[in-house]
């Protein structure tokens, strides 16, 4: 008996690997600290869900101007040139559902990693402006936010899995 805890089977999975019970606690708290973050962002993008993401916009035709509404992304999504927006809101919800998985249990690198490419191909559409036509609209304040929450997401997946990886790193150093 050296004092040390007894090695347990890692959380990895992989057989043979070994984690010690300090490393484990380790990867668990740093997880548990990032999971704070994660389920009021989640909260917070099924909120701007119902919120036009672009400002209304004013059309000047030769026959008159009219007032172009762009709405939530569920009303973008049920028009028909849609196709962006059905698939920006299939993203929201993926991305949502994955911040909420993250929340509840320690995430892995591969959720991370689709969490931060999700999120990433959101902003892009928000500030691309597909199928929104011409002229193209502003980004609204709720679509500013949304656009704030994807980026922080992207940059908080980012950040835990260089921490899960350089955790990973010293603990085979160790062994």
């Amino acid at each position: 008996m050296t004092g040390l805890p007894e090695p347990v089977p890692s959380a990895t999975g992989k057989p043979g690997s070994q984690d010690s019970a300090e490393a484990r606690l380790v990867r668990d708290r740093a997880a548990n600290g990032y999971a704070r973050f994660y389920a009021p962002i989640a909260v917070s993008m099924v909120v701007l869900m119902f919120f036009p993401l672009y400002d209304p916009v004013v059309v000047n035709k030769d026959y008159g101007n009219f007032t172009s509404v762009y709405g939530t992304v569920f009303d973008m999504a049920s028009n028909l040139p849609g196709g962006p927006a059905a698939i920006g809101l299939l993203l929201l919800v993926g991305l949502v559902i994955m911040l909420v998985v993250a929340a509840i249990r320690s995430a892995g690198i591969a959720l991370l990693v689709g969490m931060g490419i999700v999120s990433a191909l959101m902003a892009i559409l928000v500030i691309a402006r597909p199928a929104t036509g011409t002229p193209t609209p502003s980004i609204s304040y709720a679509g500013a936010a949304g656009v704030t929450l994807m980026i922080v997401t992207a940059a908080l997946a980012a950040a835990q899995i260089t921490q899960l990886t350089l955790l990973q790193k010293r603990n085979r150093q160790k062994a």
